[in-house]
């Protein structure tokens, strides 16, 4: 596969998987984030070059004439990327999409690059947080400007558009870090075009969002023949004795797991005690039995639990 050029530059060969031979698999990963963190690096480079943007208001569909000499001083800067500069990365799951952002965002801190690793939800459940503490006319793009003021490259693993709060949100998202000339890297088991099927309202906000996406990135799919590494990584684990995680089912599973606790108590000299975890919007969830980094917890207590309302962004 040709990646984009740039201007007096060729553009880069992304290597192929190979049915047989060539190449071994890690090898071809490794190249490909090479590939990738060149053009990050080459976006980043851009940007010192760029000019300065018009005011925030002017660059979000505020009137020109409102923004005065000052404001395009403060405004934010606007970097010109080369076309395509993002990718979105799209297949099956336990094919090495997460490995390979893994890679790139190594890569692309050792070439100098401000870049940011997150799983989506992760970062969401921050930008929900931000949004309601901003005290400001367009909340969204006044958190995406502060990011894309901070970063070069973002790198999101697991993306996804859960619900209609984030098919709102995202569009205006991602219009500033493009605008902005941020870098975004994702990883995601959907194809662009399949992102929030039956959701509410999806015709309103998702075919404009897909299209943003379609512009600036370079989709990358893995098929559904792709090998499953973490299968096999598992069924290794079995056959060697070695798996970590083990389903208990029935009466006699729950005291077996039952037993195993209090064992596990015993082995590393933790006392059992219950613990509340504060969760975003101010929810909260209590653990009954924990003892340091473990939990006993039954699905009913994690799952049916009364946590309260979010407030909608």
């Amino acid at each position: 596969m040709i990646g984009p050029g740039f201007a007096g530059r060729p553009g880069w060969v992304l290597p192929q998987a190979t049915a047989g031979g060539g190449a071994s698999v890690a090898e071809e990963h490794r190249r490909a984030a090479e590939w990738t963190a060149r053009l990050a690096a080459e976006n980043a480079r851009r940007a010192g070059a760029a000019r300065k943007a018009r005011a925030l208001h002017a660059a979000t569909e505020a009137p020109p004439e409102v923004a005065s000499k000052a404001d395009a001083e403060k405004a934010p800067e606007v970097r010109k990327p080369p076309q395509k500069s993002s990718v979105y990365l799209h297949g099956p799951v336990g094919t090495g999409k997460t490995m390979l952002m893994n890679l790139f965002y190594e890569a692309s801190r050792e070439a100098g690059c401000r870049t940011l690793r997150r799983h989506f939800y992760e970062f969401m459940m921050g930008l929900h947080r931000q949004i309601h503490q901003i005290q400001e006319e367009r909340p969204v793009e006044v958190a995406a400007n502060a990011l894309a003021d901070d970063i070069d490259v973002l790198c999101f693993d697991e993306f996804q558009v859960a619900d209609i709060q984030d098919a709102a949100i995202l569009p205006r998202l991602f219009e500033v870090l493009f605008l902005r000339g941020v870098t975004v890297v994702m990883t995601t088991n959907t194809a662009p075009q399949l992102l929030y099927t039956g959701g509410l309202n999806r015709h309103v906000h998702l075919p404009a969002f897909i299209r943003l996406l379609a512009e600036h990135c370079t989709v990358l799919g893995l098929g559904a023949k792709s090998v499953d590494y973490r299968r096999k990584a598992e069924a290794a684990e079995l056959a060697s004795g070695a798996a970590r995680d083990a389903f208990l089912v029935g009466d006699k599973g729950l005291e077996q797991f039952a037993a195993r606790w209090r064992e596990m108590l015993e082995e590393v000299g933790l006392p059992e005690a219950e613990v509340v975890l504060k969760l975003p919007m101010g929810r909260q969830l209590s653990i009954p039995k924990a003892a340091g980094p473990a939990c006993s917890i039954s699905f009913q207590e994690l799952c049916e639990g009364h946590r309260g309302e979010a407030r909608a962004s």
